[in-house]
């Protein structure tokens, strides 16, 4: 069986069986990942489809460069 079915609680992913195939592509490095995070801008909350490696650079929480300019803007303004 390929891929991992997306499901709408925390889980984010499920896989049938552990020779599932990882079928999805980090939104940055297009290596394989099935691990889906909220965008770190609050107001846009999109998924992205991230690798572990890449998750963990917190400029590559964000969805897109856009998001990333709005919350770095936003976090000027209330500050």
């Amino acid at each position: 069986m390929e891929g991992s079915l997306r499901v709408f609680d925390d889980r984010m992913t499920v896989d049938f069986s552990d020779h599932a195939a990882v079928i999805g592509e980090c939104s940055h490095c297009a290596g394989p990942t099935n691990n889906y995070e909220n965008c770190a801008w609050a107001n846009c909350n999109d998924l992205v489809l991230i690798c572990l490696f890449c998750k963990q650079d917190p400029d590559l929480l964000f969805h897109t460069e856009a998001c990333k300019s709005k919350a770095f803007l936003g976090s000027l303004a209330s500050a």
